[in-house]
């Protein structure tokens, strides 16, 4: 701690124990301190960054514990940081969401708690942010002040609320982590415009809604995990298309009817698709499926089909009706016949009807007492 020339001190991977002498930094330009996985505990000193000029800071793995001091958050030079895997506690300081360099930030599997989307986040270098396995609450903040992030893992704390719709400027966005939070609402179509997401983790959170469809297209999205959610619908039947994505789980939602036929379905572990109420429509044994029923048609399909039956039936009945009446309208003839009564005429309008009844038959077949009335011409 008093070497005054010192700048760059790696003793990681050792087994080290104790703290971290409480003068280091204070009479050297400190710039690199790594001392990752090893046995050491106590608290970060103050006077870390006192030159101002530390810009990587590796404590991962160790027990060291407490707060993260104020005097870090202040040290602008910083661009590595990494302290999982310690025990850590406290709250995030707000001056650390303000340090412009730091473009790796890791600080997950500690025991840090409250919110993350009380203060304002301006971090104009940020390519890769962890805070998994953490306390943190509240909702996730819209923006982290950086179009550069490429990696965001937030998994496995008691984030709520929905998705944001900020993360679609998030033009280099490689791997969103979201997995084991409290976060509901769906998967917004925004997302969708990540065009360079490879890996997309949603599992075990309360998100409900459909599978948006801008999802399929995604070009390079290889890991999509949707698992233990309350999503509902129809699996979009072009999922999986794109041959990138080999990975799919999204078991235990409320999904319904046919498993897509395309790549990323075809050899699916029955796991990754258990606790739906779906079918396999080759009714393939590995995905533990039944097999999808051919009568098993969509409602409204066999809506469109009756009624256009129907119309069909009534088409053809009204066409014959028509020819009926004209036939019968085109065809007429009367007859005059003279007996003791007087003039008889009777009219034809069959003309079958004309070849095979004459007048003398109708008049012979007339009794006395069918006759309503009787007179003369």
């Amino acid at each position: 701690a008093s070497l005054p020339r010192l700048q760059v001190l790696q003793l990681w991977s050792n087994g080290l124990t104790g703290e971290i002498p409480e003068e280091l930094g204070r009479h050297s330009n400190l710039t690199v301190l790594d001392l990752s996985t090893n046995n050491l505990s106590g608290k970060i000193p103050d006077s870390i960054c006192y030159s101002g000029s530390l810009f990587k800071l590796i404590l991962f793995s160790n027990s060291f514990e407490g707060e993260i001091p104020k005097s870090l958050t202040s040290c602008r030079s910083l661009r590595r940081v990494r302290l999982q895997n310690n025990t850590f506690s406290g709250k995030l300081p707000s001056e650390l969401s303000t340090l412009p360099e730091i473009y790796f930030l890791d600080i997950s599997g500690n025991q840090l708690s409250g919110r993350i989307d009380d203060r304002k986040w301006h971090m104009p270098s940020l390519q890769m942010l962890s805070l998994a396995n953490n306390n943190f609450s509240g909702e996730i903040p819209n923006t982290f002040g950086t179009q550069k992030l490429e990696d965001l893992d937030l998994s496995h704390n008691q984030f709520s609320g929905s998705i944001p719709l900020g993360f679609k400027s998030l033009s280099e966005l490689v791997e969103l982590k979201l997995r084991n939070n409290k976060l509901f609402g769906d998967i917004p179509e925004e997302i969708c415009s990540c065009k360079k997401l490879v890996s997309l983790d949603l599992s075990h959170n309360h998100l409900s809604g459909e599978i948006p469809m801008k999802l399929s297209e995604m070009p390079v999205l290889g890991l999509l995990d949707l698992s233990e959610n309350q999503f509902s619908g129809e699996i979009p039947q072009n999922l999986g298309s794109v041959e990138s994505l080999v990975q799919v789980n999204i078991s235990h939602n409320h999904f319904h009817g046919r498993l897509p036929s395309t790549s990323a379905f075809l050899a699916i572990n029955a796991s990754a698709v258990t606790g739906n109420n779906l079918c396999d429509r080759d009714g393939d044994a590995s995905s533990g499926l039944p097999p999808c029923k051919n009568n098993n048609q969509n409602p409204t399909w066999l809506f469109i089909m009756l009624c256009f039956l129907l119309a069909l039936v009534a088409f053809a009945a009204a066409s014959f009706l028509v020819f009926y009446v004209r036939r019968r309208k085109n065809f007429s003839e009367v007859r005059r016949v003279e007996n003791e009564d007087g003039t008889w005429e009777v009219q034809f309008f069959d003309s079958k009807a004309a070849k095979l009844i004459n007048v003398d038959d109708v008049l012979s077949a007339v009794k006395e007492g069918n006759v309503m009335s009787k007179g003369r011409n």
